[in-house]
């Protein structure tokens, strides 16, 4: 079915569930940023591929809501359907649930699938269209009553992640987070994250593209952790490593019929991650408080054994990256048949050459000149460029490795470089030494320091329509939580052993794009009297573009920084090469700058 077909056959179901209009939001049962195939009703429908996005269906109009990330790409995809397209925080244009409060008429009927909805979204709504006394009908699934060919829910097998790389048994982790409950006086733990539900209990698996997680629910009292999954995905090795930390294996289906027999006491969970489907299957003899996810925070905080292992894995990903850098560059020379999807292949391969190699930690943005200004574009086998001289490529890439995750990019230049390509370029690299450099004290947001790169840019007239960076996980997600460097307020503090990317750039729609993008973690520094600060210490060692950087905008103290961190990459990543030409080009690209 092309796209106003679906949605002629979702207004006619529409119809028969008497409602004025339909909601359909990307997520899955968990609140996960990346999702299965299953889940994907959103894309299904609009034919937009994006990770995030919302859409909504009345009987007159079919609108789809995407942020600055893919404006360009969003506006492609869906162009000749009937979907429009809501430019997010742009002026003027009305916000989702502005749109339905202004819409909707008096007593109208919302319709969404609430595995899918969270209760924070619910709650949210309701608020807010209180005053129409909307009604929101939330057990229904019309996109999937239309999608007569939708994908099975993922069967991929679970496995265990090895203590040497774990540092702590699952049966250590749920006593500290019963230590947390018992803090809070509550007799369960309802968790539905499932990078949180993994780590916690130290297992693994390929239910969602390159995310190594597992579609599973947790429930957790004081004497049983109670683990939901697909129970022919376990073997008898997981089976009996559970037994041995007290938890109960349960069938996915199941954990309704388990909170609706919740005996009376209090529960914990974060409304937010938790499908209002599921939320409404508590008895109303539960008590019901909505607090971040315990897990969520304590594994940001990387233990000992974790930050070696991500410091190991991360000088593997550098040394790939740099490798891949230098055989681009030489085949580029040597006119090679190039383009954004078969240098992939030659990534991979570097990669699977390292230890503990697992997967892809996404799928890679690999663009050539215009492509590149899209700042999550990926190529297709029907649509992907070829790179030649004359303009920049930019990847954005990283592995999933049994000791840790990388999320790394680079914009390299092939052949003759222009003024404008080293202004770009130079202006990047000046906002990732901004905020990397930075020393900052105890209790500081990634809020309060993200306008040390954006403010960079905003002196020169130009923003990049995204955040400045991530939290990322270990052997999870690149996307993970709970901190950030945004606009958007996110009151986390940044504490030692917080995983970060930082990612500034600049993104001229038909014409290039350039980012870099190092990985960090926060460390402790020095104090000075009663106050402590704390430091990003670098973990990504991949050389910048020599050719790139115009020293006639940078500041003394902004060579310092470049020398500094070049002769770190020199230092960690030369010993491991082997071919001594990669190691020549190498030691010519670190060398110090005028």
């Amino acid at each position: 079915m092309v796209t106003n077909e679906k949605l002629r056959k979702l207004r006619e179901l529409m119809s028969e569930h008497n409602l004025d209009a339909y909601y359909v939001n990307t997520a899955d049962s968990h609140q996960s940023e990346y999702i299965s195939d299953y889940f994907k009703t959103r894309v299904w429908l609009t034919g937009f591929d994006g990770s995030a996005g919302t859409a909504l269906v009345t009987q007159d109009k079919a609108l789809l809501w995407a942020d600055g990330r893919y404006f360009i790409q969003a506006a492609k995809q869906i162009e000749g359907s009937e979907f429009e397209l809501m430019k997010m925080g742009i002026d003027g244009v009305p916000t989702l649930k502005e749109y339905l409060k202004d819409n909707l008429p008096q007593n109208g009927r919302l319709g969404l699938d609430g595995r899918i909805v969270s209760q924070g979204v619910i709650i949210d709504l309701e608020k807010y269209l209180k005053k129409k006394n909307i009604e929101i009908i939330s057990d229904i699934d019309l996109v999937g009553d239309i999608w007569t060919d939708r994908p099975a829910l993922p069967s991929a097998k679970a496995w265990l992640h090895d203590i040497k790389f774990t540092g702590k048994t699952a049966k250590q982790k749920l006593d500290a987070v019963r230590e947390k409950m018992a803090k809070g006086l509550y007799d369960f733990a309802l968790y539905a994250g499932l990078d949180d539900i993994c780590w916690l209990f130290n297992f693994r698996g390929g239910d969602v593209p390159s995310n190594p997680v597992v579609l599973s629910f947790a429930l957790i009292s004081m004497d049983e952790a109670r683990l939901f999954l697909d129970l022919k995905k376990v073997d008898d090795k997981f089976r009996a490593y559970m037994e041995e930390n007290g938890v109960t294996l349960v069938e996915y289906n199941d954990l309704i019929d388990h909170l609706s027999a919740l005996p009376a006491g209090s529960i914990v969970l974060n409304r937010d991650r938790i499908g209002t489907t599921y939320y409404q299957a508590i008895p109303d003899h539960v008590e019901i408080s909505s607090e971040p996810d315990y897990p969520h925070f304590m594994k940001a905080e990387l233990n000992d054994v974790e930050l070696e292992n991500t410091r190991n894995s991360s000088l593997r990903d550098s040394v790939a990256l740099t490798r891949f850098i230098y055989w681009l560059k030489d085949q580029s020379a040597k006119g090679a048949d190039l383009d954004e999807l078969n240098v992939l292949d030659k990534v991979h391969e570097l990669r699977k050459e390292g230890e503990n190699f697992v997967d892809a930690s996404f799928n890679a943005i690999s663009a050539y000149g215009p492509n590149a200004a899209m700042m999550h574009y990926s190529p297709t086998p029907e649509n992907h460029a070829k790179i030649k001289p004359g303009n920049l490529y930019l990847l954005d890439s990283g592995g999933q490795y049994l000791d840790g995750t990388t999320d790394i990019t680079r914009t390299m230049s092939l052949g003759e470089v222009t003024k404008a390509q080293q202004y770009d370029y130079t202006l990047t690299l000046k906002a990732l030494i901004s905020l990397a450099s930075q020393h900052f004290l105890t209790g500081t947001s990634g809020h309060y320091l993200e306008v040390l790169s954006r403010g960079v840019m905003w002196r020169h007239g130009l923003d990049y329509k995204c955040g400045t960076g991530h939290s990322f996980g270990y052997l999870l997600g690149v996307h993970e939580g709970p901190s950030r460097f945004a606009r958007v307020v996110n009151t986390t503090e940044l504490k030692p052993g917080m995983l970060m990317t930082i990612e500034p750039g600049v993104y001229r729609e038909g014409i290039s794009g350039v980012r870099i993008e190092n990985d960090v973690v926060v460390q402790l520094g020095e104090k000075y009297d009663v106050d402590q600060y704390l430091f990003f210490d670098n973990l990504t060692f991949v050389p910048m573009d020599r050719e790139l950087i115009d020293t006639d905008m940078l500041s003394e103290e902004e060579i310092k920084w470049i020398n500094d961190f070049h002769a770190q990459v020199l230092a960690k990543v030369e010993p491991l090469l082997t071919d001594e030409e990669e190691k020549e080009w190498l030691r010519e690209t670190c060398a110090p700058l005028n």
